[in-house]
């Protein structure tokens, strides 16, 4: 224990040795009004992101690629030009492309198409055809689901949520290889009247996908499917989930929010069966009302999220699986009132949860939790007073985790901090020679190759552009973050998953055989896909992770 602490220590000494200023990667945009880059992915290690252009005063937001290798900056897709942004948004990296939706301003602002890309211009293009000013071939992601999570993987194949080609353009579910005559509708639920069938929330569980779905017209329910249409199944009547609030696999059921007939949303679990698929608890007893229950995050063998007993309070509560799924949630504590601040999220870091939150007399601020009422405070109140600080986008980069959050000195928006997960190790980062008190507008993030990249802005000739940050963290010895995995299912037939813990990391795969012996490798792995392990003998395995920052997790499983 001794010399895993010495060696956290050093860790912590040599980046912070090692550290360095922010450094501009690159200007898009003329002048002072700045491209805005936001929306990261990353495909061939490539970063891939939406970013402004300007024709006259108007921006264009189109997609856009940096190589780090060349070090330049390339506008992958200009679909309609002039004045009219693409905006694409829901970057999802699979299998050497990333998918990404992209609005189509013939159709409404609300309404987006399909799209992937490669990295490059020839390799941008349609999944679906293109079909003029209706709804024919398009998504609404306000309404399907998780704006950020419009695809999803099932199978190795990504599926998404699209209207059919022909009125009433009823919603079906679309897989694709990522080429336009690879993209087919996989499921499609039957509808006989002039009514618009919906389906929104695509989750996957125990190899199956579940999505909530109306047929004929009618109200939505829960089904399951094995990516067919014919294969796909009614599990429970009356049942809407809400897809923003996420889902969680936990004791091997699926946890997620969801609404029956005419009430509102609370937790509910489900095996997979009618019967076994039931509210967990009624958070909020007050009529017409819900708890509206969201993140749900695997942490230290607890399933937490937030969620609201009342109109205006937000707690944390914990399930925890050895107390049995028949029980109410445990409430942790109250982290503040809801009025002033939209809690979607709960970031895991590598041993505390981090999430925003407000206490009496004081705005929104980083908070912390170990998984205990005690152990769950605010991290620092880094805008003192009631004024808010801003907290957005955690991300984990070198053992520490990093945010963006109000500078208190000058009020502007936006600058970037690090934590160890102490107040006394809450700092904000230097700024360059232009802006040495931090910078501002320093908003989405992404790890490419030990490297982090943002847009923000740090020079008011510049506005806001893409940087980069590296503490050149010693990847040699991150063996200190070595940790357990949560595999599901285990004992595994056909695919095996390791379990969502919502953080943006792509994995290297390694599963090997009981004599040591590689049998399967896979790269750029997400967190929710599912890993095909049919044509493995039964047996005993050990599947190692590792993910861009050099850290890895070790576990076992068997194929039966």
């Amino acid at each position: 224990m001794k010399s895993k602490l010495l060696l956290h220590i050093l860790v912590l000494f040599i980046s912070q040795l090692n550290a360095q200023t922010p450094e501009l990667v690159g200007s898009i945009a003329p002048g002072v009004v700045g491209s805005a880059p936001a929306n990261f992915s990353s495909v061939n290690n490539k970063l891939v992101f939406a970013a402004n252009t300007y024709i006259s005063s108007s921006p264009n937001r189109e997609l856009h690629a940096y190589d780090p290798q060349t070090n330049s900056i390339q506008l992958l897709l200009d679909l309609y030009g002039q004045n009219t942004s693409g905006d694409p948004i829901a970057l999802k990296s699979h299998n050497g492309k990333v998918y990404f939706a992209m609005a189509d301003p013939t159709v409404g602002s609300l309404v987006y198409r399909p799209y992937v890309t490669d990295g490059t211009p020839a390799g941008t293009t349609n999944l679906l055809q293109l079909t003029g000013s209706n709804l024919s071939q398009t998504i609404n992601p306000s309404f399907n689901s998780n704006p950020s999570e419009l695809f999803t993987v099932y199978r190795n194949e990504i599926y998404f949520i699209a209207t059919k080609i022909n009125s009433p353009y009823d919603k079906a579910i679309y897989k694709t290889d990522g080429t336009l005559a690879g993209t087919t509708i996989a499921i499609d639920i039957s509808n006989t009247t002039v009514f618009q069938n919906l389906i929104q929330g695509l989750m996957v569980y125990n190899d199956s996908l579940y999505f909530t779905g109306s047929f004929n017209g009618g109200v939505g329910s829960l089904y399951k499917s094995d990516g067919t249409t014919a294969n796909t199944t009614l599990v429970k009547t009356n049942l809407s989930m809400f897809p923003p609030a996420g889902y969680a696999i936990y004791n091997n059921k699926m946890v997620f929010s969801a609404v029956e007939g005419f009430s509102n949303y609370e937790t509910w679990v489900s095996d997979g069966s009618d019967t076994g698929t039931y509210q967990l608890a009624e958070i909020n007893v007050a009529p017409f009302s819900g708890s509206e229950p969201a993140a749900f995050t695997l942490f230290n063998n607890k399933l937490y999220f937030l969620a609201k007993p009342a109109f205006d309070t937000l707690y944390l509560y914990a399930i925890d699986s050895t107390q049995g799924y028949n029980i109410n949630p445990i409430k942790i504590t109250k982290i503040g009132s809801i009025g002033n601040q939209t809690y979607s999220s709960i970031f895991k870091g590598e041993s505390l949860l981090y999430f925003i939150g407000n206490a009496d007399g004081v705005g929104d601020e980083p908070w912390i939790s170990d998984g205990t009422t005690a152990g769950t405070q605010m991290l620092l109140d880094l805008n003192p007073g009631s004024p808010h600080s801003g907290v957005r986008d955690f991300i984990t980069y070198c053992g520490d985790v990093y945010f963006s959050a109000t500078n208190p000195l000058n009020i502007t928006g936006e600058n970037l901090y690090r934590t160890d997960g102490t107040s006394s190790g809450t700092v904000r980062i230097q700024g360059i020679a232009a802006d040495p008190q931090g910078g501002r507008l320093i908003k989405d993030k992404i790890i490419l190759n030990n490297v982090m990249y943002y847009g923000g802005s740090y020079d008011n000739a510049l506005g806001e552009e893409l940087y980069k940050y590296n503490v050149n963290c010693p990847i040699g010895l991150n063996d200190v973050y070595k940790k357990n995995i949560l595999l599901y299912p285990n004992p595994a037939h056909n695919f095996i998953s390791i379990a969502r813990n919502g953080e943006p990391r792509q994995w290297s795969v390694e599963i090997l055989d009981l004599t040591g012996r590689l049998v399967l490798k896979k790269v750029n792995y997400l967190s929710d896909e599912i890993i095909d392990i049919q044509n493995l003998p039964k047996g005993w395995y050990t599947i190692t992770t590792v993910n861009n920052l050099g850290q890895y997790a070790v576990a076992k499983f068997i194929k039966n």
